[in-house]
């Protein structure tokens, strides 16, 4: 998998440059189950929170977001699960700027899990 990711020229965002889906997110085909599961397609974002989370089910009411903004970077520290509302507001506020999550009990930063 790491070889189908770089680091910006900035060296803070790194991008897939694997598949793309039509809206722009880096994507993999992935097998999550057991033997007998089909493989399935799904955000390269997504994956990343499922290795950090160590599950495959992500909590419904949360999203996997970027807080960079860029839908095909992959690094740890610019994704997070938060409600969609969070994830909106932060984006409208600085137009795709990162400001800090002022909802802190709602979201899980994967950078601050430690294994």
């Amino acid at each position: 998998m790491l070889s189908r990711v770089q680091r910006t020229g900035d060296g803070d965002c790194l991008i897939w440059l694997g598949a793309k889906s039509s809206t722009g997110y880096g994507m993999i085909r992935v097998k999550l189950g057991g033997e007998l599961e089909p493989s399935k397609v799904i955000g390269v974002h997504r994956l990343m929170a499922i290795c950090q989370l160590k599950t495959v089910v992500l909590p419904a009411d949360l999203q996997v977001s970027h807080l960079c903004h860029n839908k095909m970077c992959v690094n740890k520290e610019h994704i997070c699960l938060e409600p969609d509302y969070v994830n909106q507001q932060r984006r409208t506020a600085n137009q795709g700027l990162d400001v800090p999550n002022k909802d802190h009990t709602k979201a899980v930063y994967l950078s601050k899990i430690y294994f």
